[in-house]
């Protein structure tokens, strides 16, 4: 406590481990800013070189890493779960697991990482006035079939849960979109725009089970995308 009754204050830091979070907790350090420890919630589907690069952040930072972990998991949330929803008639009352997170469906971010760290710092409050560090992503998209482990499981995960792993595209349809985009780039072809659409389409509706209506808009090709780059998300 201060003299003047007031609480001390707790700093920490919530660590991702992504270009933004990693940049922000440097930056603290190198800049002097105060610091008693780093927060790292395991969602349980990180990558290896996660891991390798929090391991490689501890090393290096003069405060301790404190590692968290929701006991259940994500597999548990995506697949077993069942919330109760307010509204009965809902397509989605009944259904087992949360299914794939998304911008409307963000339980993986408040189940797998806020509500973990908010209970960890709940028991400093007593004590201490929190102040938390968070470092804002401006965009993380990343390949994920670059990790073939983690894209297995990604496939398996689609048969078991309801709803689409995007809005736009299944782990399935994604997969075929990345060979497509493999078998262009190797024929210096562009991997955008009303051709490579329109092929992509045609693959999609060969696909055994899918059954596209002629004319139906399935996607639309996203305003501005004029590069000739294979990030295109996952």
């Amino acid at each position: 406590m201060h003299k003047d009754g007031g609480k001390e204050k707790l700093y920490a830091a919530s660590l991702s481990g992504g270009k933004d979070s990693t940049a922000m907790v440097l930056r603290l350090v190198e800049e002097g800013w105060p610091l008693d420890f780093v927060m790292f919630c395991d969602t349980g589907l990180e990558f290896l070189r996660m891991y390798e690069h929090v391991e490689k952040l501890e090393k290096a930072l003069p405060v301790p890493v404190v590692h968290l972990k929701e006991e259940k998991g994500f597999e548990y949330y995506l697949l077993r779960y069942t919330p109760e929803r307010k509204d009965l008639d809902s397509p989605y009352a009944g259904r087992p697991g949360m299914s794939w997170a998304g911008p409307k469906n963000r339980w993986c971010t408040s189940v797998l990482k806020t509500v973990v760290i908010n209970k960890y710092l709940s028991g400093f409050r007593k004590n201490y006035e929190i102040v938390k560090y968070i470092g804002i992503a401006a965009d993380e998209p990343q390949r994920v079939r670059e990790f073939p482990e983690l894209w297995s499981r990604l496939l398996e995960g689609e048969g078991k849960t309801w709803r689409n792993f995007r809005k736009d595209f299944s782990v399935q349809e994604l997969e075929v979109r990345f060979r497509f985009e493999e078998e262009r780039i190797r024929e210096g072809k562009r991997i955008r725009g009303k051709e490579f659409f329109r092929e992509l389409r045609e693959r999609l509706g060969s696909m055994d089970g899918l059954c596209f209506p002629a004319g139906e808009k399935i996607w639309e090709e996203p305003e501005g995308e004029v590069q000739d780059g294979t990030d295109c998300g996952g």
